[in-house]
């Protein structure tokens, strides 16, 4: 579900890969060739069930990011919140055997202090985004009660790679790219300190394809998806002028909404993986040496 988007798209590759049958519903249209595409709409019931009837899997990747749920809140509460969780009583009425709910960090309490969060860190999100994804966690951990046989909850920090990722969905990375190509300045709120936990596209995709695979999982799993170690805006600035001396960065008041000051904490998902993630610095030095080159 929403299958055709920037982590939907990295996922579908990677899944096409390891010799799996891919379905991707989204009202876009998928750009992997390979993939089985159904054009439908979370709110059409019917069609839900029937595309349902024939998967195994089903991952929950609709939905508005922070920045256009918060200029579009109708539309972000009728996809988001209302249109995933029919699609969850849609898969758990086929029988569908796994679900995947692809959450956020944005459900974790924001405080002053900086620090890694485990999995079981506080819960308190700010603002739509972060308040309906930890709805429908609330909505899996349900269904695994009535029922479901497996779900993965994975809480991705923030993600960049290969694909669709674009400033307007609200993708930070995103953004900065774009920015940086046309020659703009990258703007940093406030002083720039504010952490962040860049996680590459092939962690998270790697993650899913695991549970996928997983032999007699646990009912419930909960994950965080990070790069293990935190970089500040102000470094992460830095980088991308390192990778293109020409670009420049200006600081703007700070945003409206408080920062998330914390970062993942990587044990439980290296443990499942059975390997740390790459070190972030290097991974973003490396995706922007390629897209400046």
């Amino acid at each position: 579900m929403g299958g055709a988007g920037f982590i939907g798209t990295g996922l579908a590759r990677a899944a096409l890969a390891m010799g799996y049958r891919v379905s991707v519903l989204d009202p876009q249209p998928s750009l992997v060739p390979g993939v089985q595409y159904s054009n439908c709409e979370l709110s059409d019931a019917s069609a839900l069930k029937e595309w349902m009837s024939d998967v195994d899997v089903v991952v929950l990747l609709a939905g508005l990011l922070s920045g256009p749920a918060l200029r579009q809140p109708r539309e972000a509460w009728a996809t988001n919140v209302v249109g995933c969780t029919m699609a969850l009583d849609a898969a758990i009425c086929a029988g569908v055997e796994r679900v995947i709910l692809l959450s956020s960090a944005a459900v974790y309490a924001r405080d002053a202090e900086a620090r890694a969060l485990s999995e079981v860190a506080p819960t308190a999100p700010v603002g739509l985004y972060g308040t309906a994804k930890l709805s429908l966690e609330y909505a899996v951990r349900a269904a695994v009660a009535a029922g479901l046989p497996a779900a993965l909850i994975l809480r991705p920090f923030t993600v960049f790679g290969h694909g669709p990722m674009r400033g307007e969905r609200g993708h930070f990375i995103g953004r900065w790219l774009e920015l940086a190509l046309a020659g703009e300045a990258l703007a940093i709120h406030g002083d720039g300190r504010q952490p962040v936990d860049l996680v590459q596209l092939e962690t998270v995709s790697a993650i899913c394809l695991r549970f996928v695979s997983e032999v007699a999982p646990p009912p419930l799993r909960i994950l965080n998806a990070t790069g293990g170690a935190p970089l500040s805006v102000v470094e992460l600035a830095a980088i991308f002028q390192q990778a293109h001396p020409g670009i420049r960065a200006r600081h703007v008041p700070p945003a409206e909404t408080a920062p998330l000051h914390g970062w993942g904490d990587p044990h439980a998902m290296s443990a499942y993986l059975g390997q740390m993630p790459p070190p972030p610095r290097a991974a973003i030095r490396a995706f922007l040496d390629e897209k400046f080159k």
